[in-house]
Parts: structure tokens; sequence; C-alpha cells
């Protein structure tokens, strides 16, 4: 009977219609992803994300530069320095290099934080660009073009959506990477 019960619960929804008005619902389709990398704020969020990049990865650079001359000067005075006090630089040497990881990463992770919330921004002005268009056009579902087999290309309102996105939405400036 728990075996039945499965099989008969299948049967009854592949009976049942999938929807009354499927065959006058108007679509519209759109391609999020072309629309993600090519409107004009998210050019404006990874170009803003490349410049705060390059400059961290010069900020590390120098204290990388630090620390190798820091490691440089610890083996050079091993030999002149007691066991205690070696040690006692080598845990100093040791922290520095823990603690500028940490910023490391830290500051990383705070960057990709950022240019993700820009992203946010952008998508959710494409979400609202889509429904203006959508009511516009009295479409009952606009769906992503990844999930389309084939259609026509009058279904497709990507460039619209691009058009309207690009002119309402220029820049999206990265909130402040902290400073640690």
């Amino acid at each position: 009977m728990k075996k039945l019960l499965p099989l008969l619960l299948g049967v009854l929804l592949l009976s049942m219609p999938l929807s009354a008005k499927a065959e006058g619902t108007s679509v519209g389709v759109v391609d999020v992803i072309y629309i993600m990398n090519n409107a004009d704020a998210s050019k404006h969020i990874q170009s803003q994300r490349n410049a705060l990049r390059e400059k961290f990865v010069e900020e590390i650079s120098e204290t990388e530069q630090e620390l190798r001359a820091q490691e440089k000067a610890l083996i050079e005075q091993r030999a002149k320095l007691s066991k205690e006090d070696y040690a006692k630089k080598r845990r100093e040497y040791e922290e520095n290099l823990l603690k500028t990881r940490r910023y490391a990463q830290t500051k990383k992770q705070a960057l990709e934080k950022a240019a993700n919330e820009g992203m946010n921004v952008l998508r959710a002005k494409l979400y609202q660009v889509v429904e203006q268009i959508a009511s516009e056009r009295q479409y009952d579902l606009v769906i992503s073009n990844k999930n389309v087999i084939a259609g026509a290309k009058t279904l497709d309102i990507t460039e619209e959506a691009l058009k309207r996105i690009n002119a309402s939405l220029k820049e999206v400036p990265l909130k402040a990477v902290e400073e640690h």
C-alpha cells in the first residue's frame, strides 16, 4: 500500500491540467548574464574592483618585501644571538607574517563583499526594469534565456532592458573597503 500511494499521486498529478491559461500566456525572454556583464554599472564595478585590487597588491607586496628583509636579517643574526633572543625575534617575525596573511585575507574578503554588494544593486535594478517591461508589454511571464531552447527573437527583451538600465544606473560606487 505504501508503494502504491506515490504511484497514484503521480498519476493524479499528471492527469491534471498544467495551466488553465497556458495557451494564451505571453512570455518575454531576457539574457540576465549578458546584462550583468555588459551594463555600464557592471563595468564601473569591475573597474573599481580592479583599481582597489591593484592598490591592495602593491600594499601587500611592500609588506612582503619588508618581511623578507626581516627574515634575511634574522637568519644573518642567528649566529650572533642567544637562543632565547633568536627565538624571541623569530616569534615576532612569525607573528608579523601571520598578521600580514590575516590582513590580506580580510582585505580580499572585504573587496569581494563590496563587489558582490555592487552587483546586487545592479541585479535589483535589472529585476525592476524587467518588471516594468513585462508590465508595459503585458507579459504574463519573463524567463531567462538559459531556460529557452527555441523561441521567436521578438520575445527577447534583453537589449531594451540593457538600454533602460544604462540610462538609469551608470555607476554603482563600491562601499569603502575597510583599512586595518
